[in-house]
């Protein structure tokens, strides 16, 4: 139990200009903000160097609508075709060279999951259940850096840089977007750092955790967790 991940969501636009390397950096990370909010959520907003985005830009269209089911997945298959097709539009392709990305950040999260064993075959996969957003903190931590990244973009070098959006879409990244529209994005999109940790409890028994004080499994011999689940 309480296995936890940092979390991740991406967002993207197109850029206004051809970027150079005066505007990126070898390891392709413009840099890294730590931001808090007011309630003493932690998160991070990474922005990221420029990439192709036209064998991208179907799916990052149509990923708000990966909602499940054959109703949203026909959807979504048809905005990734209409995409497609418009790459082949003459002029249309060029403006879509490049975008400008970033990782929206929960580096605190509240939210835990838990990993369980699914049979006695030790081949067999466990049973995992992530637990991402579960917790209404993240939930708020998330939309706060959410709403800063918006805000950038609205400064005078934020409108020189960036063009429409491509995530979370055209018209829907800004500041004012519904809670309801930007939790039914974020859920489909959300991913982690995969940073797993913290699933591997330290105690005095089974009965409330994982490992004792020396790192053995309880009930188990010459066995140990030394990894970052331990916690």
């Amino acid at each position: 139990q309480n296995l936890q991940d940092h979390i991740l969501l991406p967002v993207a636009n197109i850029s206004k200009k051809t970027l150079t390397q005066r505007d990126t950096n070898i390891i392709g990370i413009h840099g890294f903000l730590n931001l808090r909010t007011k309630s003493g959520g932690s998160c991070q907003l990474m922005l990221k160097d420029a990439w192709m985005a036209p064998e991208l830009a179907h799916k990052l269209l149509a990923g708000p609508f990966a909602t499940g089911g054959w109703l949203s997945e026909g959807l979504r298959a048809l905005i990734e075709g209409i995409t497609k097709l418009l790459l082949f539009i003459p002029g249309f392709k060029r403006p879509m060279q490049q975008a400008i990305s970033a990782g929206l950040c929960v580096t605190g999260p509240k939210s835990c999951g838990e990993v369980r064993i699914s049979s006695p075959d030790p081949y067999h996969p466990p049973q995992i259940d992530p637990g991402t957003l579960s917790a209404e903190e993240d939930w708020e931590t998330l939309r706060h850096v959410f709403q800063f990244y918006c805000k950038s973009l609205e400064t005078p070098t934020g409108q020189e840089l960036a063009g429409f959006s491509l995530q979370p879409g055209p018209g829907l990244g800004r500041v004012t977007l519904k809670d309801s529209i930007f939790r039914l994005w974020a859920r489909n999109m959300v991913t982690t750092y995969f940073h797993p940790t913290s699933s591997c409890r330290i105690g005095l028994s089974a009965a409330d955790s994982v490992v004792d004080s020396e790192l053995r499994v309880h009930g188990v011999t010459r066995l140990r967790v030394c990894d970052a689940s331990v916690a």
